[in-house]
């Protein structure tokens, strides 16, 4: 029986995963680099990563931040990265009005959720207009005839992807959230055949050791 399987991978630390609730916050912080402890993360995912998993393609979130996360593991599999603007995370577009400091975003990014089919601010897709790229996404990979497809994308956009792949509402995340750390990987499997999902494997960081 045909069997796809999904790793799902956030990407490592960046700068704007360590601000302060009162730091400034901008569109250019959408696209931010990686820390050097973000670096060292992606590092050791591609140095621990094991042979067996590795897969045909590296689905990768255009966002610089997850393709400074992916090249490593890239490089250290001779996979090809495959940039998709479905994989991207939210982002603040166009000129805001009023300052925006940290904690707004962090409020903006709650409000989603409590109310998918809105936009809480000018410039903000709705998580429903998320959700619906993520599933453009998984549709376009589950049509193929199985295999091994995976990703390096932002926290919220995962959720989404797990959130579909479970079989999940989007409005399930009204109750219950997943984890996902910088570098967490997930593993979900889906056979063909329509027969119910198997999460195989949840934010595991095993290959940071000792690296925090």
């Amino acid at each position: 029986m045909s069997v796809h399987r999904f790793t799902l991978i956030r990407h490592a630390q960046a700068a704007c995963n360590v601000l302060a609730p009162d730091s400034p916050w901008t569109p250019a912080l959408d696209d931010c680099a990686l820390t050097p402890l973000g670096q060292q993360q992606a590092n050791s995912l591609a140095a621990h990563w094991p042979t067996e998993l590795y897969a045909p393609k590296l689905y990768v979130s255009p966002m610089r931040r997850a393709r400074e996360t992916a090249a490593p593991l890239a490089r250290q599999g001779g996979m090809p990265l495959v940039l998709d603007e479905r994989l991207a995370e939210v982002t603040l577009q166009g000129d805001v009005t009023r300052p925006l400091w940290q904690q707004d975003w962090d409020d903006i990014l709650e409000q989603r959720i409590r109310q998918p089919d809105e936009s809480p601010l000018s410039g903000v897709e709705s998580l429903r207009a998320q959700f619906l790229r993520a599933q453009g996404f998984l549709k376009e990979r589950l049509a193929a005839g199985g295999g091994h497809h995976m990703i390096v994308s932002h926290a919220q956009t995962l959720e989404l992807l797990i959130l579909s792949l479970l079989g999940l509402a989007l409005e399930d995340l009204q109750r219950f959230r997943f984890r996902l750390s910088n570098t967490g990987v997930h593993m979900i499997e889906c056979q063909t055949d329509g027969s119910a999902p198997r999460l195989m494997l949840v934010n595991s960081l095993a290959h940071l050791n000792r690296l925090v």
